[in-house]
C-alpha cells in the first residue's frame, strides 16, 4: 500500500464542491417546484426541467467521494463532530424562530424540537453524512488493512450488488442511502491510498465523463420524445433513470468527474473560503419548513413552466438561494466559532476549572490503579490456587 504524506487541500476539489452544490440546488428546483411533465405535450421548458435533474444525485455521490478521499488520512475529531451538530441545530432553530417572528408560521414546541434536531430528523443527506462520519474511524481501520487487489475486487463486488443488480431487476437488493454513501466513501478512499494520476490519464477521465454526460442527455431527450410520440407517461417518468444516485452510469460518471478534478492542482483562497459553506448551504435551503417557502411560496418555478422567462427565473433564483445561504452560513459560523473558542479558552485558562479537572483526573487514575492492583492480585491468587490443586 502506498502511503502519502499529508497534502494541502486541493482547491480544484473545493471548486468541485461548489459546482456540485449548484447542481443540487438546480435539482431541487426541478423536483420541488411543482412541475407536472406529461406525455400530452413536449417543449423546450419540459426537457430543460428534466435536464436540471442530471447533476443532483450524482453531486451527492461526488461529495462523499471527496469526503472519503480526505477522511481516510484524517483522525476522527469529536470536537469537529460536535461543532457540526451544534451548527446544524443552531441554523435550524434560527430559521424556525425567524419564520415565526415574521408571522409565516405558527409556533409549535414539538415541531421546533424535532426540526432543531437536524442530525436526527434533517434532510437525508445530512443525517447520512453524520452517521458516516461517526463510523469513519472504524471504516478507515478496515480499509487500510486491504491490499490494492483485494480493495479493487471489493469495490467491483459492491458496485455489482448495489448498482447493477438493483437496476437490472427493478430495485431488488435495494437498501438505504447509507450503503450508497459507504461505497462512495470506500471508492474515494481508494484513490487517496493507491492511485497516482498523470496528465494523460486525466485527459482520458475528461473524455469518459464527457461521453457519459452526453449519453445521459441523449437518453433524457430520447425518452421525452418517445413518451410524447407514443403517449406513454412511463417513458417520461423514466427519462431520468440514468441520473439516479445508485444507477451504475451515474456512479461511474461521478467517479470520473472526481478523478478529473482531483488531478488538477491549484490553490485559490476564495474558492476554499466559499467551499467551506457548502454543507451549510444544503442544510439551509433544505430546511424542512423553509424549503416549502423557497420552492412553493416565494416565486414558485411551477408558474413559469409555459413561459419563456423560465430559464431566467431558474438562473436568478438558484443564484439568490446560493448567495443568501452562504451569507447565513458565514454569519452563523462566525458567531459559533467565536463562542465555542471562548468557552474552550475560558475553561483552559480558568484556575478553578483546571484544578477541578486535575482532581478528577487524579481520582480517575487512583481508581484505575486500585482496580488494576485488584485485578493483578486476584489473578495471582487464582494462579497460586491452580498450582496447589495440581500438586
Amino acid at each position: 500500500m502506498k502511503k502519502e504524506n499529508k497534502k494541502e487541500r486541493n482547491s480544484s476539489l473545493e471548486l468541485l464542491r461548489i459546482i456540485c452544490m449548484i447542481f443540487i440546488i438546480l435539482h431541487h428546483y426541478a423536483v420541488h417546484s411543482g412541475f407536472t411533465i406529461t406525455c400530452d405535450s413536449i417543449s423546450f421548458n419540459s426537457v430543460m426541467i428534466k435536464m436540471m435533474s442530471i447533476g443532483g444525485e450524482m453531486a451527492c455521490n461526488i461529495f462523499i467521494l471527496i469526503s472519503g478521499y480526505f477522511l481516510i488520512e484524517s483522525k476522527f475529531s469529536l470536537k469537529r463532530l460536535l461543532k457540526l451538530i451544534i451548527k446544524m441545530c443552531t441554523i435550524s432553530f434560527s430559521i424556525y424562530i425567524a419564520l415565526y417572528a415574521f408571522g409565516l408560521i405558527e409556533f409549535n414546541l414539538k415541531e421546533l424540537i424535532r426540526i432543531t434536531q437536524t442530525f436526527l430528523y434533517g434532510p437525508w443527506f445530512i443525517v447520512t453524512y453524520v452517521i458516516m462520519y461517526i463510523l469513519s474511524p472504524i471504516i478507515n481501520k478496515m480499509l487500510k488493512r486491504l491490499g490494492k487487489t483485494e480493495y479493487l475486487n471489493g469495490i467491483v463486488v459492491l458496485l455489482i450488488v448495489k448498482c447493477l443488480i438493483p437496476n437490472l431487476t427493478g430495485n431488488a437488493w435495494s437498501f438505504s442511502p447509507i450503503d450508497t454513501f459507504l461505497i462512495m466513501y470506500i471508492i474515494g478512499a481508494y484513490f487517496r491510498l493507491f492511485e497516482v494520476e498523470t496528465k494523460e490519464n486525466n485527459n482520458k477521465n475528461a473524455m469518459i465523463f464527457g461521453s457519459l454526460i452526453l449519453f445521459i442527455i441523449f437518453s433524457i431527450i430520447t425518452f421525452q420524445v418517445l413518451g410524447y410520440k407514443f403517449k406513454n407517461q412511463n417513458l417520461i417518468d423514466k427519462s431520468t433513470f440514468f441520473t439516479k444516485i445508485d444507477n451504475l452510469i451515474a456512479v461511474i460518471t461521478a467517479i470520473f468527474i472526481f478523478r478529473y478534478f482531483k488531478n488538477i492542482n491549484y490553490s485559490n483562497k476564495f474558492v476554499n473560503y466559499i467551499s467551506k459553506s457548502m454543507l451549510g448551504v444544503y442544510i439551509i435551503h433544505e430546511h424542512l419548513i423553509l424549503s416549502r417557502f423557497i420552492w412553493n411560496v416565494w416565486s414558485p418555478g411551477g408558474a413559469y413552466i409555459g413561459r419563456k422567462m423560465l430559464i431566467i427565473h431558474v438562473g436568478l433564483k438558484v443564484f439568490m438561494i446560493f448567495v443568501v445561504c452562504i451569507i447565513i452560513d458565514k454569519v452563523v459560523s462566525f458567531v459559533l466559532d467565536n463562542t465555542i473558542n471562548r468557552v474552550i479558552e475560558t475553561i483552559s485558562t480558568n484556575e478553578i476549572a483546571n484544578s477541578l479537572i486535575h482532581k478528577i483526573l487524579i481520582k480517575m487514575k487512583i481508581l484505575f490503579n486500585i482496580k488494576r492492583r485488584y485485578y493483578l492480585e486476584n489473578n495471582l491468587q487464582k494462579s497460586i490456587d491452580k498450582q496447589e490443586n495440581l500438586v
